[in-house]
């Protein structure tokens, strides 16, 4: 396992969520981008395990695995970035 697969995962999540937010209409598709590069590097093999088990269970629906994912990212990780929601 990589030991910055969740950092780097919950990074984005952190950002999708910030999107999903705003919830402006021209940021659809970075949402949408962000989203999906979470999503494939959690299913990733080097992935943290629980973030991947998270993903594969949620296969084909990106908003669906974000919103599950984020919970464990709460609890699991810091953010990189001073100012974050979470």
């Amino acid at each position: 396992m990589d030991p910055m697969s969740a950092q780097i995962i919950c990074q984005d999540l952190r950002l999708w969520d910030a999107y999903r937010q705003a919830d402006l209409p021209q940021e659809a598709a970075d949402m949408f981008e962000t989203g999906s590069r979470a999503w494939r590097a959690a299913l990733e093999e080097d992935a943290e395990p629980a973030l991947r088990e998270i993903a594969q269970e949620h296969m084909g629906d990106v908003d669906a695995a974000a919103d599950a994912m984020i919970p464990w990212c709460q609890e699991n990780t810091e953010s990189a970035h001073e100012g974050d929601p979470w």
